[in-house]
Protein backbone atom coordinates (compact mmCIF):
# COMPACT_ATOMS: atom_id res chain seq x y z
CA UNK A 1 0.00 0.00 0.00
CA UNK A 2 2.87 2.15 0.51
CA UNK A 3 3.66 1.90 -3.04
CA UNK A 4 -0.10 2.96 -3.79
CA UNK A 5 0.35 6.25 -1.45
CA UNK A 6 3.51 7.40 -3.32
CA UNK A 7 1.54 6.76 -6.82
CA UNK A 8 -1.05 9.37 -5.68
CA UNK A 9 1.47 11.86 -4.16
CA UNK A 10 3.63 11.53 -7.57
CA UNK A 11 0.16 12.56 -9.30
CA UNK A 12 -0.73 15.41 -7.09
CA UNK A 13 2.42 17.32 -7.69
CA UNK A 14 3.32 16.28 -11.16
CA UNK A 15 0.12 16.70 -12.85
CA UNK A 16 -1.53 18.54 -9.92
CA UNK A 17 -4.26 16.05 -10.04
CA UNK A 18 -6.43 16.73 -6.41
CA UNK A 19 -10.18 15.46 -6.34
CA UNK A 20 -12.84 17.48 -5.89
CA UNK A 21 -16.53 17.32 -5.20
CA UNK A 22 -17.08 13.75 -4.35
CA UNK A 23 -20.78 12.47 -6.37
CA UNK A 24 -23.54 11.07 -4.07
CA UNK A 25 -24.37 7.14 -5.00
CA UNK A 26 -27.15 5.25 -4.49
CA UNK A 27 -28.20 4.55 -1.03
CA UNK A 28 -26.64 7.36 0.38
CA UNK A 29 -28.13 10.73 1.85
CA UNK A 30 -29.53 12.63 -0.74
CA UNK A 31 -31.30 16.40 -0.54
CA UNK A 32 -35.06 16.50 -0.48
CA UNK A 33 -34.59 17.08 -4.56
CA UNK A 34 -32.85 13.98 -5.43
CA UNK A 35 -34.62 11.94 -3.00
CA UNK A 36 -37.55 12.80 -5.00
CA UNK A 37 -36.01 12.06 -7.84
CA UNK A 38 -35.17 8.38 -6.82
CA UNK A 39 -38.76 7.69 -5.74
CA UNK A 40 -40.05 8.23 -9.52
CA UNK A 41 -37.19 5.99 -10.58
CA UNK A 42 -38.49 3.20 -7.96
CA UNK A 43 -42.16 3.59 -9.01
CA UNK A 44 -41.15 2.87 -12.71
CA UNK A 45 -40.23 -0.35 -11.93
CA UNK A 46 -37.58 -2.44 -13.79
CA UNK A 47 -37.44 -3.36 -17.39
CA UNK A 48 -35.49 -6.53 -18.98
CA UNK A 49 -33.31 -6.00 -21.40
CA UNK A 50 -31.12 -8.63 -23.15
CA UNK A 51 -28.54 -9.08 -25.92
CA UNK A 52 -30.13 -9.59 -28.92
CA UNK A 53 -27.41 -12.75 -29.22
CA UNK A 54 -28.30 -13.87 -25.58
CA UNK A 55 -24.43 -12.74 -24.40
CA UNK A 56 -26.53 -10.67 -21.43
CA UNK A 57 -29.28 -9.97 -19.73
CA UNK A 58 -30.23 -7.28 -17.14
CA UNK A 59 -32.76 -5.37 -15.08
CA UNK A 60 -32.82 -1.67 -15.19
CA UNK A 61 -35.45 1.16 -14.16
CA UNK A 62 -35.66 2.59 -17.60
CA UNK A 63 -36.99 1.43 -20.86
CA UNK A 64 -35.25 0.06 -23.54
CA UNK A 65 -35.90 2.51 -26.80
CA UNK A 66 -34.71 -0.29 -29.19
CA UNK A 67 -33.24 -3.42 -29.83
CA UNK A 68 -30.18 -4.27 -28.44
CA UNK A 69 -27.90 -4.80 -31.79
CA UNK A 70 -24.25 -5.80 -31.48
CA UNK A 71 -21.95 -2.99 -32.86
CA UNK A 72 -18.86 -3.98 -34.64
CA UNK A 73 -18.96 -7.09 -33.13
CA UNK A 74 -17.68 -6.56 -29.47
CA UNK A 75 -20.14 -3.61 -28.26
CA UNK A 76 -23.83 -3.81 -27.39
CA UNK A 77 -25.38 -0.09 -27.54
CA UNK A 78 -28.37 1.05 -25.69
CA UNK A 79 -30.70 3.46 -25.90
CA UNK A 80 -32.58 3.82 -22.46
CA UNK A 81 -35.81 6.46 -21.96
CA UNK A 82 -36.25 7.52 -18.35
CA UNK A 83 -38.40 10.43 -19.05
CA UNK A 84 -36.20 13.48 -19.61
CA UNK A 85 -35.56 15.28 -23.17
CA UNK A 86 -32.92 12.96 -23.75
CA UNK A 87 -32.16 9.23 -23.54
CA UNK A 88 -29.38 7.77 -21.32
CA UNK A 89 -26.87 6.03 -24.05
CA UNK A 90 -25.18 3.10 -22.57
CA UNK A 91 -22.65 0.45 -24.28
CA UNK A 92 -21.92 -3.21 -23.07
CA UNK A 93 -18.79 -4.27 -24.05
CA UNK A 94 -17.41 -7.61 -23.99
CA UNK A 95 -13.79 -7.06 -23.01
CA UNK A 96 -13.06 -3.87 -20.73
CA UNK A 97 -11.41 -0.49 -21.02
CA UNK A 98 -8.69 1.02 -18.57
CA UNK A 99 -11.19 3.21 -16.93
CA UNK A 100 -9.33 6.63 -16.60
CA UNK A 101 -8.27 6.54 -19.95
CA UNK A 102 -11.69 5.67 -21.15
CA UNK A 103 -13.33 8.48 -19.72
CA UNK A 104 -11.20 11.01 -20.11
CA UNK A 105 -11.25 10.25 -23.89
CA UNK A 106 -14.81 9.43 -23.79
CA UNK A 107 -15.34 13.28 -22.14
CA UNK A 108 -13.68 14.91 -25.03
CA UNK A 109 -16.10 13.16 -27.37
CA UNK A 110 -19.20 13.60 -25.34
CA UNK A 111 -18.25 17.49 -25.31
CA UNK A 112 -18.49 17.56 -28.75
CA UNK A 113 -21.68 15.98 -29.03
CA UNK A 114 -23.46 18.17 -26.75
CA UNK A 115 -22.29 21.31 -28.44
CA UNK A 116 -23.73 19.71 -31.80
CA UNK A 117 -27.05 19.17 -29.52
CA UNK A 118 -27.42 21.63 -27.50
CA UNK A 119 -25.70 24.66 -29.36
CA UNK A 120 -22.50 26.57 -28.86
CA UNK A 121 -21.35 25.48 -25.57
CA UNK A 122 -20.01 28.88 -23.67
CA UNK A 123 -17.48 27.13 -21.13
CA UNK A 124 -17.09 23.72 -19.67
CA UNK A 125 -15.41 22.32 -16.68
CA UNK A 126 -15.11 19.48 -14.31
CA UNK A 127 -17.86 19.70 -11.81
CA UNK A 128 -16.75 16.29 -9.74
CA UNK A 129 -15.31 12.73 -10.06
CA UNK A 130 -15.87 10.04 -8.16
CA UNK A 131 -14.87 6.59 -8.05
CA UNK A 132 -16.13 3.69 -6.13
CA UNK A 133 -18.00 -0.01 -6.29
CA UNK A 134 -21.03 -2.13 -6.29
CA UNK A 135 -20.55 -5.51 -4.82
CA UNK A 136 -16.99 -6.68 -6.68
CA UNK A 137 -17.98 -4.22 -9.58
CA UNK A 138 -15.97 -1.35 -9.89
CA UNK A 139 -16.70 1.94 -11.06
CA UNK A 140 -15.68 5.73 -12.35
CA UNK A 141 -17.58 8.57 -13.10
CA UNK A 142 -16.92 12.64 -14.23
CA UNK A 143 -19.08 15.37 -14.34
CA UNK A 144 -18.88 18.34 -16.45
CA UNK A 145 -20.64 21.32 -15.93
CA UNK A 146 -21.36 23.26 -19.60
CA UNK A 147 -22.64 26.23 -20.02
CA UNK A 148 -24.79 26.52 -23.63
CA UNK A 149 -25.73 29.64 -25.65
CA UNK A 150 -29.57 29.89 -26.43
CA UNK A 151 -31.65 32.27 -27.90
CA UNK A 152 -33.03 32.89 -24.47
CA UNK A 153 -29.23 33.49 -22.99
CA UNK A 154 -26.86 31.19 -22.05
CA UNK A 155 -28.39 28.22 -19.61
CA UNK A 156 -26.72 25.92 -17.27
CA UNK A 157 -26.30 22.31 -18.49
CA UNK A 158 -24.45 18.70 -17.60
CA UNK A 159 -22.57 15.96 -19.39
CA UNK A 160 -22.23 12.58 -17.58
CA UNK A 161 -20.61 9.59 -17.94
CA UNK A 162 -20.23 6.77 -15.59
CA UNK A 163 -17.99 3.10 -16.43
CA UNK A 164 -17.58 0.02 -14.72
CA UNK A 165 -16.49 -3.25 -14.90
CA UNK A 166 -18.13 -6.46 -14.34
CA UNK A 167 -16.81 -10.12 -14.79
CA UNK A 168 -14.71 -8.84 -17.46
CA UNK A 169 -17.27 -6.78 -19.22
CA UNK A 170 -16.80 -2.80 -19.49
CA UNK A 171 -20.48 -1.36 -18.75
CA UNK A 172 -20.38 2.26 -20.35
CA UNK A 173 -23.39 5.18 -19.92
CA UNK A 174 -23.44 9.06 -21.23
CA UNK A 175 -26.03 11.66 -20.17
CA UNK A 176 -25.99 14.92 -22.04
CA UNK A 177 -28.89 17.23 -19.98
CA UNK A 178 -30.47 20.52 -18.95
CA UNK A 179 -31.73 18.78 -15.58
CA UNK A 180 -30.48 17.15 -12.30
CA UNK A 181 -28.56 13.46 -12.58
CA UNK A 182 -29.84 11.24 -9.98
CA UNK A 183 -31.88 8.99 -12.47
CA UNK A 184 -28.81 8.44 -14.41
CA UNK A 185 -26.62 7.51 -11.79
CA UNK A 186 -29.82 4.81 -10.82
CA UNK A 187 -29.86 3.65 -14.05
CA UNK A 188 -25.79 2.64 -14.51
CA UNK A 189 -26.00 1.33 -10.90
CA UNK A 190 -28.79 -0.95 -11.66
CA UNK A 191 -27.09 -2.06 -14.82
CA UNK A 192 -23.85 -2.42 -13.90
CA UNK A 193 -25.02 -4.54 -10.59
CA UNK A 194 -27.17 -6.42 -12.27
CA UNK A 195 -25.54 -7.50 -15.39
CA UNK A 196 -25.24 -11.40 -15.80
CA UNK A 197 -23.38 -13.00 -18.44
CA UNK A 198 -24.27 -16.03 -20.10
CA UNK A 199 -20.95 -17.48 -19.97
CA UNK A 200 -18.89 -15.53 -17.21
CA UNK A 201 -15.48 -15.83 -16.39
CA UNK A 202 -14.38 -18.05 -13.62
CA UNK A 203 -14.25 -16.26 -10.20
CA UNK A 204 -10.73 -15.85 -8.56
CA UNK A 205 -10.35 -17.50 -5.17
CA UNK A 206 -9.31 -14.41 -3.96
CA UNK A 207 -10.61 -10.43 -4.83
CA UNK A 208 -10.75 -6.97 -2.92
CA UNK A 209 -11.66 -3.88 -3.24
CA UNK A 210 -9.99 -0.84 -1.69
CA UNK A 211 -11.13 3.01 -1.54
CA UNK A 212 -8.48 5.55 -1.82
CA UNK A 213 -9.02 8.35 -0.50
CA UNK A 214 -6.97 11.95 -0.39
CA UNK A 215 -8.08 14.66 2.29
CA UNK A 216 -11.12 12.82 2.75
CA UNK A 217 -12.30 12.51 -1.28
CA UNK A 218 -12.10 9.76 -3.04
CA UNK A 219 -9.27 9.08 -6.27
CA UNK A 220 -8.49 6.04 -6.72
CA UNK A 221 -9.20 2.34 -6.46
CA UNK A 222 -7.10 -0.51 -6.01
CA UNK A 223 -7.91 -4.04 -6.93
CA UNK A 224 -6.56 -7.24 -6.09
CA UNK A 225 -6.99 -10.86 -7.03
CA UNK A 226 -4.90 -13.91 -6.61
CA UNK A 227 -5.41 -16.69 -9.55
CA UNK A 228 -4.58 -20.46 -9.46
CA UNK A 229 -3.10 -21.93 -12.87
CA UNK A 230 -3.79 -25.93 -13.54
CA UNK A 231 -0.13 -26.75 -11.95
CA UNK A 232 -1.28 -25.08 -8.51
CA UNK A 233 0.99 -22.07 -9.74
CA UNK A 234 -0.56 -18.79 -7.72
CA UNK A 235 -0.78 -15.57 -9.75
CA UNK A 236 -1.53 -12.66 -7.93
CA UNK A 237 -2.38 -9.27 -9.64
CA UNK A 238 -3.27 -5.59 -8.64
CA UNK A 239 -4.62 -2.59 -10.61
CA UNK A 240 -4.57 0.60 -9.37
CA UNK A 241 -6.72 3.35 -11.04
CA UNK A 242 -6.53 6.95 -10.47
CA UNK A 243 -9.19 9.66 -11.42
CA UNK A 244 -9.10 13.17 -10.73
CA UNK A 245 -9.23 16.73 -11.83
CA UNK A 246 -7.69 20.09 -10.28
CA UNK A 247 -10.55 21.98 -11.38
CA UNK A 248 -11.43 23.79 -14.85
CA UNK A 249 -11.15 21.46 -18.05
CA UNK A 250 -8.20 19.56 -16.47
CA UNK A 251 -8.50 16.09 -15.87
CA UNK A 252 -6.07 13.30 -15.41
CA UNK A 253 -5.86 9.38 -15.71
CA UNK A 254 -3.18 6.88 -14.04
CA UNK A 255 -2.83 3.29 -14.34
CA UNK A 256 -0.77 0.81 -12.71
CA UNK A 257 -1.06 -3.11 -13.30
CA UNK A 258 1.44 -5.21 -11.30
CA UNK A 259 1.44 -8.89 -11.26
CA UNK A 260 3.53 -11.86 -9.37
CA UNK A 261 3.70 -15.46 -9.66
CA UNK A 262 4.70 -17.58 -7.05
CA UNK A 263 5.14 -20.99 -6.44
CA UNK A 264 2.32 -22.61 -4.32
CA UNK A 265 4.38 -24.53 -1.93
CA UNK A 266 6.94 -21.84 -0.76
CA UNK A 267 5.55 -19.14 -1.95
CA UNK A 268 8.37 -17.52 -3.54
CA UNK A 269 8.47 -15.56 -6.41
CA UNK A 270 9.14 -17.10 -10.06
CA UNK A 271 8.30 -13.75 -12.14
CA UNK A 272 6.57 -10.48 -11.80
CA UNK A 273 5.94 -7.73 -14.26
CA UNK A 274 4.55 -4.01 -13.74
CA UNK A 275 2.99 -2.00 -16.29
CA UNK A 276 2.30 1.95 -15.67
CA UNK A 277 0.33 4.31 -17.71
CA UNK A 278 -0.42 7.93 -16.98
CA UNK A 279 -3.25 9.97 -19.66
CA UNK A 280 -2.92 7.20 -22.12
CA UNK A 281 0.75 7.32 -22.43
CA UNK A 282 2.71 3.99 -21.51
CA UNK A 283 5.60 4.86 -19.32
CA UNK A 284 6.99 1.78 -18.26
CA UNK A 285 6.24 -1.94 -18.90
CA UNK A 286 8.78 -4.09 -17.24
CA UNK A 287 9.10 -7.87 -16.57
CA UNK A 288 11.58 -9.96 -13.40
CA UNK A 289 12.65 -13.05 -14.15
CA UNK A 290 15.70 -14.91 -11.98
CA UNK A 291 18.58 -15.78 -14.49
CA UNK A 292 20.82 -19.13 -13.34
CA UNK A 293 23.24 -17.31 -16.23
CA UNK A 294 24.13 -13.90 -14.15
CA UNK A 295 23.08 -15.44 -10.70
CA UNK A 296 20.80 -12.29 -9.90
CA UNK A 297 17.30 -11.02 -10.93
CA UNK A 298 16.97 -9.29 -14.14
CA UNK A 299 14.42 -6.47 -15.13
CA UNK A 300 13.28 -6.26 -19.19
CA UNK A 301 11.11 -4.01 -20.62
CA UNK A 302 10.32 -0.25 -21.67
CA UNK A 303 10.97 2.87 -19.36
CA UNK A 304 10.00 6.48 -20.29
CA UNK A 305 10.59 5.45 -24.01
CA UNK A 306 13.58 3.91 -23.90
CA UNK A 307 14.72 0.05 -23.66
CA UNK A 308 15.69 -1.40 -20.50
CA UNK A 309 18.08 -4.08 -19.17
CA UNK A 310 19.22 -4.26 -16.02
CA UNK A 311 20.10 -5.98 -12.82
CA UNK A 312 18.22 -5.42 -9.67
CA UNK A 313 19.89 -4.09 -6.49
CA UNK A 314 19.35 -6.83 -4.57
CA UNK A 315 19.62 -10.62 -5.34
CA UNK A 316 17.19 -11.72 -2.58
CA UNK A 317 14.30 -10.22 -5.02
CA UNK A 318 11.17 -8.94 -3.55
CA UNK A 319 9.23 -10.43 -0.90
CA UNK A 320 5.49 -12.19 -2.61
CA UNK A 321 2.97 -10.65 -1.07
CA UNK A 322 1.31 -13.31 -0.24
CA UNK A 323 4.27 -14.67 1.46
CA UNK A 324 4.25 -11.20 3.57
CA UNK A 325 0.78 -11.86 4.36
CA UNK A 326 1.37 -15.22 5.70
CA UNK A 327 4.41 -13.61 7.63
CA UNK A 328 1.78 -11.60 9.31
CA UNK A 329 -0.25 -14.03 9.97
CA UNK A 330 2.64 -15.73 12.00
CA UNK A 331 3.50 -12.64 13.85
CA UNK A 332 -0.14 -12.27 15.09
CA UNK A 333 -0.20 -15.37 16.21
CA UNK A 334 2.91 -15.32 18.65
CA UNK A 335 1.46 -14.84 22.57
CA UNK A 336 2.68 -10.86 22.04
CA UNK A 337 2.04 -9.97 18.38
CA UNK A 338 4.13 -6.55 19.56
CA UNK A 339 7.37 -7.90 19.77
CA UNK A 340 8.22 -9.45 16.01
CA UNK A 341 8.07 -7.34 13.12
CA UNK A 342 7.95 -8.40 9.23
CA UNK A 343 10.55 -7.01 6.82
CA UNK A 344 9.28 -6.41 3.48
CA UNK A 345 10.96 -5.95 0.18
CA UNK A 346 8.89 -4.55 -2.74
CA UNK A 347 9.55 -3.80 -6.17
CA UNK A 348 9.85 -0.18 -6.78
CA UNK A 349 7.37 0.74 -9.24
CA UNK A 350 9.48 3.79 -10.51
CA UNK A 351 12.94 2.83 -10.17
CA UNK A 352 12.30 -0.87 -11.26
CA UNK A 353 16.01 -1.67 -10.60
CA UNK A 354 15.80 -1.17 -7.09
CA UNK A 355 13.97 -2.25 -4.41
CA UNK A 356 12.24 -0.47 -1.40
CA UNK A 357 12.71 -2.15 2.05
CA UNK A 358 10.39 -1.57 4.74
CA UNK A 359 9.36 -3.25 8.29
CA UNK A 360 5.74 -3.84 9.49
CA UNK A 361 5.80 -4.07 13.38
CA UNK A 362 2.44 -4.66 15.03
CA UNK A 363 1.76 -1.86 17.47
CA UNK A 364 -1.59 -2.57 19.15
CA UNK A 365 -4.19 -5.48 19.33
CA UNK A 366 -7.51 -3.61 18.82
CA UNK A 367 -9.94 -6.28 19.21
CA UNK A 368 -11.30 -9.87 18.35
CA UNK A 369 -10.55 -9.00 14.82
CA UNK A 370 -8.48 -6.35 14.59
CA UNK A 371 -4.66 -5.24 14.91
CA UNK A 372 -2.82 -1.94 14.23
CA UNK A 373 0.50 -2.06 12.48
CA UNK A 374 2.56 1.09 11.10
CA UNK A 375 4.66 0.23 7.64
CA UNK A 376 8.06 1.82 8.02
CA UNK A 377 10.66 2.91 4.89
CA UNK A 378 13.58 5.70 5.40
CA UNK A 379 11.09 8.25 3.94
CA UNK A 380 7.55 7.03 4.68
CA UNK A 381 5.37 5.54 7.75
CA UNK A 382 1.90 4.29 7.43
CA UNK A 383 -0.43 3.46 10.04
CA UNK A 384 -2.34 0.46 8.97
CA UNK A 385 -5.22 -1.79 10.44
CA UNK A 386 -5.23 -5.77 9.90
CA UNK A 387 -7.76 -8.67 9.69
CA UNK A 388 -6.11 -10.68 12.36
CA UNK A 389 -7.44 -13.78 10.56
CA UNK A 390 -6.20 -13.46 7.23
CA UNK A 391 -3.58 -11.08 7.88
CA UNK A 392 -4.70 -8.59 5.48
CA UNK A 393 -4.70 -4.42 5.40
CA UNK A 394 -8.35 -3.47 5.71
CA UNK A 395 -7.26 0.47 6.10
CA UNK A 396 -4.39 2.79 5.88
CA UNK A 397 -3.29 6.51 6.84
CA UNK A 398 -0.76 8.28 5.82
CA UNK A 399 -0.15 11.99 6.59
CA UNK A 400 2.16 14.35 4.98
CA UNK A 401 2.80 17.87 5.45
CA UNK A 402 0.21 18.91 3.28
CA UNK A 403 -2.28 16.16 2.27
CA UNK A 404 -3.90 13.05 4.38
CA UNK A 405 -3.86 9.66 2.07
CA UNK A 406 -6.57 6.68 3.22
CA UNK A 407 -7.13 3.44 1.92
CA UNK A 408 -9.76 1.57 3.14
CA UNK A 409 -11.38 -2.20 1.63
CA UNK A 410 -14.56 -1.84 0.45
CA UNK A 411 -15.34 -5.08 -0.97
CA UNK A 412 -13.34 -8.81 -0.40
CA UNK A 413 -14.15 -12.02 -1.19
CA UNK A 414 -12.37 -15.60 -1.01
CA UNK A 415 -9.53 -16.05 0.64
CA UNK A 416 -5.65 -15.61 -0.48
Amino acid sequence: MQTLVRLLLICVVSTGCTSISRLRKAGEEDPATRAAARTIVERRGDYEVRASDGWFRVNVPARLVEEVLPAEGDHFSLALENGSIHPISCVVMRESEDPPYFLQTASRTLLSQAARAAGEIESHEVAGTDVGAVGGAIFMGVEWDILVKTAEGNTPGEVDLLYGIKDGAGVYCAKIDLGFRPEFHAVFAALLENLELADPPEAPVYKDITLVSRDGRPVGLHVETIRIDEEGYKQDEELYHVLSSSGGDRLAAVTRYDYEWVDPKYLSMIHAGMVRVVNGNLVMKVTLEWSNTEKGWIVRGSRDGKDLEARLDDERGPTPILASVRAVRDVLAMPDPTQGAVEIRKWDPFDPTQLEKSTLRIAEIVDEAHARASLESPSTRDELIIDRETGLIVSTVENSESVVIETKRIYSAGSP
